[in-house]
């Protein structure tokens, strides 16, 4: 099983932006000559792998490393360090050459910034005075392509950095990435954008194409017309629901990172006690590929489907004359064999979950506050397992010592006659207004498609692949219409609709999900 997805059917050349990161990267290793130790930044590691093989690092005299405080154990003479930007890292760096300082080694160091160097990193090495002893460089890898219909900034903490901490350095590196797209595939036209950030990084993406102009002779007709920047802040309530799809759920109980699940090796059939595997998620398997975008419910039926039709054709083969044909047909369903025992174990797993009175508990409390137009959570007064299934839900995101319990917060309200009663929560007003003033689709009692459920786990969700639809809204107003192409700005006081809101699977940014700006 690749890691390395194939991109030959994606909507735009993502092969070639894959193709351009990796030469950049084998151009800095081979720079420096001879055999060295490059020194991953942890979180950089999936990334890495998704835009280069570890045996093309190996050819190219490369010992690989992850980063950390503790020793380097290498006998290289050179030490490559790849990192973020991120000042706790600069830490281990400095840790790291002062310890073969004091052991009397003598290596030569080498540090490249991901995906560009900041004053403030340089600033804490230059206090450690191992600054002096660095060759100091940028690694430009701004976008990973996860599939043939993904590209993702990697930015997972984006909005707390943003919203919380106050730092809008992001949204110069959002605008970067695409500017730097453009360059591929041709100046983008159309630029839509929904909220405060997404004007600002429309903003930045036309100063860029005004101080740095992409070639549009060699680029040629553009492969993007239209691109859609949407807020997070267009939809809170989308990121604290459930995800339903198939793909959704292994996100939201099994952790999907970097296109891959990294599991037990006893959930995929395989009796080795203790062992991991990486299962990839992604376009190269066919089977995923159909059902990742299906609620869960269905995919099992798909599957059940399948396994009954081959297990028909198994008895057809076996017990009746076949043409070559025929026998043809049976090989290639047999090929599908491994991906169908994958996905029927991993759908097995799930079900563990989804089946817990626990997990339905939660969709029915997260279905009854979206959708209620009065506060009427119960008619029932409060009990030990309400406040349990609260604590559960506070625990499993914030820790046990998230747990508070607030006096008057959520209270019990009698009735006037002492005939049952009803639950007050000044939240549940706030979060039913937003609801409606997002134009949330109402959800209807049946089994919902896969533009109705939660979205997948792939950094976007039906909003943003459905955008397409709403390209022409008279609510839309010129930004700046700089570089040649219309920059528009959503009116922020429309109402927007489902194609608008959505149900996006990932706190992050991805730039392109079988939208209209991938097609």
């Amino acid at each position: 099983m690749a890691q390395i997805p194939h991109l030959d059917n994606a909507a735009i050349n993502l092969t070639s932006l894959r193709e351009q990161s990796q030469k950049e990267l084998i151009t800095i290793l081979k720079n420096i000559r001879g055999k060295k130790c490059l020194v991953i930044d942890p979180k950089l590691g999936g990334s890495i792998s998704l835009i280069v093989q570890t045996s093309v690092l190996k050819e190219n005299g490369v010992e690989l490393r992850h980063l950390s405080a503790d020793p380097l154990q290498t006998e290289c003479s050179k030490v490559v360090y790849l990192v973020r930007n991120q000042l706790d890292l600069m830490w281990h760096i400095s840790s790291n050459i002062q310890n073969d300082i004091s052991k009397g080694l003598q290596r030569e160091y080498f540090v490249y910034f991901v995906p560009r160097r900041s004053v403030a990193c340089e600033k804490i090495l230059d206090e450690q005075k191992v600054h002096h002893l660095l060759t100091i460089g940028e690694f430009p890898l701004y976008m990973v392509p996860l599939d043939d219909d993904i590209l993702s900034f990697e930015l997972d903490l984006a909005y707390k950095e943003y919203l919380v901490d106050g730092d809008a350095s992001l949204l110069w590196h959002i605008a970067k990435a695409i500017h730097k797209l453009e360059s591929s595939i041709g100046v983008i036209p159309n630029v839509r954008a929904k909220g405060k950030g997404a004007a600002r990084v429309a903003d930045i993406l036309n100063r860029m194409q005004a101080e740095e102009p992409v070639n549009t002779s060699d680029a040629g007709v553009p492969e993007i017309q239209t691109l859609i920047l949407l807020d997070r802040e267009v939809d809170m309530v989308t990121p604290m629901l459930s995800q339903l799809t198939y793909e959704g759920l292994i996100d939201e109980l099994l952790h999907v990172n970097n296109g891959a699940v990294e599991l037990d090796a006893s959930i995929m059939g395989v009796q080795q006690e203790g062992k991991k595997i990486k299962v990839p998620l992604n376009s190269s398997d066919k089977l995923f590929k159909e059902i990742r975008d299906l609620n869960f419910e269905v995919v099992v039926q798909v599957l059940r489907q399948k396994a009954t039709s081959m297990k028909q054709d198994y008895t057809d083969i076996t017990t009746m004359s076949q043409t070559v044909s025929e026998l043809k047909d049976f090989v290639k369903k047999l090929n599908s064999l491994p991906e169908m025992t994958r996905h029927i174990n991993l759908a097995q797993h799930l079900s563990k979950f989804t089946s817990k009175p626990s997990f339905l508990g939660r969709l029915d409390m997260e279905h009854t506050i979206v959708e209620s137009e009065s506060y009427d959570i119960s008619t029932q007064p409060p009990n030990e397992a309400t406040t349990t299934y609260q604590q559960d839900i506070i625990i499993s995101n914030h820790g046990e010592e998230a747990v508070v319990r607030r006096e008057g917060s959520v209270r019990w309200r009698n009735r006037p006659d002492g005939e049952g009663g009803r639950w007050i929560c000044p939240a549940w007003r706030s979060i039913s207004q937003t609801r409606r003033s997002a134009d949330l689709p109402d959800v209807e009692e049946h089994q919902p498609d896969e533009g109705e459920v939660g979205g997948s786990a792939r950094r976007g969700g039906a909003s943003v692949r459905r955008g397409r639809d709403r390209l022409i809204c008279p609510t839309w107003r010129s930004i700046s219409p700089t570089r040649g192409r219309s920059a528009d700005l959503l009116d922020v006081e429309h109402q927007p609709g489902e194609e608008q809101v959505g149900r996006s699977a990932r706190r992050g940014g991805a730039l392109a999900r079988r939208n209209g700006a991938a097609r």
